[in-house]
C-alpha cells in the first residue's frame, strides 16, 4: 500500500479511497486462509476451447453446417499433431510401458560408451565429443565421436573444458580408450544439461551438490563423462585422482564450477529468498574471469536442481542461489506473521505525517 501512495496516488474523487486499495488490507490473511491467488485463477479454464477457435478458422464458415465442419478440421488438426509427435519418436501408444523420456537428437553411438537405457530412458545423450592433441605444440582440440549433420557446424567450446577433458582423458589412457563429452544426464526422469550447442544455444544447469564435509552447494554444469569402465578397487600406487577426487571410482561424473557462500558486504539486506555465492575460477584478469576452474563431481552425489542468477552489477563471477519454490509459501507466511512495526519507510512527500496516517 506504501508503495502504491507512493508511485500512483490518486489526488482526484475520493483518492485512495477505493475498494480496490482497500482490499490490499485483507490479502494476508486470504493468503493463509485460503492459498495463493494463483490458486483461483480461471485462465487455464478459459485457455480450453483455444483449439476449438483455432478449427473453427479453417472452415468454410457455412451456418448449415459450421459445427460438423469444426468438428471434422478440429480432429484432422489432432491426427496430423500426433503423427508429427510420432515422426520426432513420441510414441503415445506406448504409454502403458512405464515412464518415458524423449530426446531430441540425443541417440548416441553403439561405441560411444557404455550407455545405460531402460523403459527409453537414455542415461547420457547429447552430442559426444572427444579431445586430441597436436603432437607438435601440444594445443588440445576436439571432434564429434559421431559424424555431425550436414551443415552442423562445429559449435565453440571454452579452451579450458577442452584442457580439463583431454587432462582427464591423459589419466584415463590406460583404463579407456578415450573419454567422451556428453552434454546430456537424465536421474530419475530429471534431465540434467550441461550443452553448448542445444538448438544452437548454450544450456548449463545448476544442480545442488552434496560434498560431504564441505556441505552442500550449487554447482553449474558444462558437461558429463562415463567413467563406468575404470576397474574397481584399484591398487593404491594406481588410483587415480582428478578434478578434486581422490581415488576416482567407476561412476558417470558432471564436470561443474564449484560455489562458496560469499561474505556478508555492507548494506546487504538478509532475505530467505536468495544466498549470495561465487563461483571459484582459475584466474582473473581486470577485474574479468580469465581462467576457469573444474571439478569432478559424481552423479549420484546430486540433491537436487537449483536455479542461480547471476548478479547483475556485481563481480563477474557472484550469483545468487535462488531457494527452492516449494518453500516459499512457508517462507512468505512466516514474514507475513513476524512483527513489522519497525519496518522504516521514507516520507511520501515534504507534505506527508507518516506518523497521523498510521494513526
Amino acid at each position: 500500500m506504501y508503495l502504491i501512495r507512493k508511485v500512483a496516488g490518486r489526488k482526484k474523487g475520493n483518492g485512495l479511497k477505493i475498494p480496490k486499495f482497500h482490499g490490499v488490507l485483507h490479502m494476508a490473511d486470504e493468503i493463509l486462509n485460503f492459498g495463493v491467488p494463483l490458486e483461483f485463477d480461471t485462465g487455464d479454464n478459459e485457455s480450453h476451447h483455444i483449439p476449438a477457435k483455432v478449427a473453427a478458422r479453417l472452415t468454410q464458415k457455412i451456418k448449415e453446417n459450421f459445427e460438423e465442419s469444426t468438428s471434422k478440421r478440429f480432429i484432422e488438426k489432432e491426427v496430423l499433431d500426433l503423427a508429427r509427435m510420432e515422426m520426432n519418436g513420441k510414441f503415445l501408444w506406448e504409454y502403458r510401458n512405464g515412464p518415458q523420456v524423449w530426446h531430441e537428437s540425443e541417440v548416441i553411438a553403439p561405441d560411444a560408451g557404455n550407455i545405460a537405457v531402460t523403459n527409453r530412458t537414455i542415461r547420457l545423450g547429447g552430442v559426444a565429443f572427444r579431445t586430441q592433441t597436436d603432437p607438435f605444440s601440444g594445443t588440445h582440440w576436439r571432434r564429434p565421436v559421431k559424424k555431425l549433420k550436414a551443415g552442423k557446424a562445429l559449435p565453440r567450446v571454452e579452451q579450458d573444458l577442452i584442457d580439463f577433458v583431454a587432462g582427464l582423458e591423459g589419466k584415463m589412457s590406460g583404463f579407456l580408450p578415450y573419454v567422451a563429452l556428453h552434454s546430456t544426464y537424465t536421474h530419475d526422469r530429471i534431465i540434467f544439461r550441461g550443452a553448448f550447442d542445444y538448438r544452437d544455444h548454450i544450456w548449463r544447469d545448476w544442480v545442488v551438490v552434496d560434498w560431504g564435509r564441505h556441505g552442500q552447494l550449487p554447482n553449474k554444469i558444462w558437461g558429463f563423462v562415463d567413467l563406468r569402465g575404470l576397474p574397481a578397487d584399484l591398487p593404491h600406487n594406481q588410483q587415480l585422482n582428478f578434478g578434486g577426487i581422490a581415488n576416482l571410482s567407476p561412476s558417470i561424473y558432471a564436470i561443474v564450477e564449484s560455489t562458496e557462500l560469499s561474505p556478508s558486504l555492507h548494506g546487504d539486506v538478509n532475505c530467505d529468498i536468495f544466498v549470495r555465492l561465487h563461483t571459484e575460477v582459475g584466474a582473473k584478469t581486470d577485474g574479468f574471469v580469465s581462467k576457469l576452474k573444474f571439478y569432478l563431481a559424481d552423479v549420484e552425489a546430486f540433491v537436487d536442481p537449483c536455479i542461480v542468477i547471476p548478479n547483475l552489477g556485481g563481480k563477474t563471477n557472484s550469483h545468487f542461489w535462488v531457494q527452492n519454490m516449494r518453500k516459499w509459501a512457508e517462507s512468505f507466511a512466516n514474514w507475513l506473521r513476524a512483527p513489522h512495526h519497525m519496518d522504516h519507510m521514507d516520507r511520501l512527500n515534504d507534505n506527508d505525517d507518516t506518523d497521523s496516517d498510521e494513526e
